[in-house]
């Protein structure tokens, strides 16, 4: 498994609602410019991949949904585990998504997320903080294609790596 390598965040991690459900970011929101980009990479790149409704999550909420061809590479990659949806994006720009172990360690330790709620209930989705610049952005298309590998087995470019 390919680690992400990510940069360490810059700030302090920003306010959710911690162990409640729904599970959302409450500040240092990123601007809508960015959250549209980051929609329009993940609907438009990552292959074999439709936009559903999440299950997880809200209407306005945009699931990433793996094509049922597509032989699933871990079982815990999708959430709930009897769906497809590996990773959804909130109107906010951040995401939930399942991850690998060591994937899930960076993410934490370099403040770039946190646990969801429900990994109490065996679920494996960890939540990512909405990007509030461009080289933010790149790092949340890393992720999110680290989520899609973790899923799919299928590794795909997502850009620049920032420093």
């Amino acid at each position: 498994m390919p680690t992400l390598e990510l940069p360490q965040r810059r700030t302090p991690p920003p306010q959710t609602t911690g162990d409640s459900i729904p599970h959302m970011q409450k500040s240092q929101l990123g601007p809508q410019n960015l959250i549209d980009e980051l929609y329009g990479w993940a609907f438009s790149k990552l292959p074999n991949v439709s936009e559903q409704k999440s299950i997880m999550s809200f209407d306005s909420t945009r699931a990433l949904w793996l094509d049922d061809s597509v032989k699933a590479a871990h079982d815990d990659g999708f959430s709930p585990r009897s769906s497809r949806e590996f990773a959804h994006i909130h109107i906010d720009g951040s995401m939930h998504l399942s991850l690998s172990r060591e994937s899930a360690a960076e993410l934490v330790e370099k403040r770039w997320g946190e646990p969801h709620p429900v990994q109490k209930m065996g679920e494996n989705v960890w939540m990512v903080y909405s990007p509030r610049d461009p080289g933010e952005l790149e790092v949340c298309k890393r992720i999110l294609a680290d989520s899609y590998y973790y899923a799919s087995g299928t590794m795909i470019a997502y850009g620049e790596r920032p420093s």
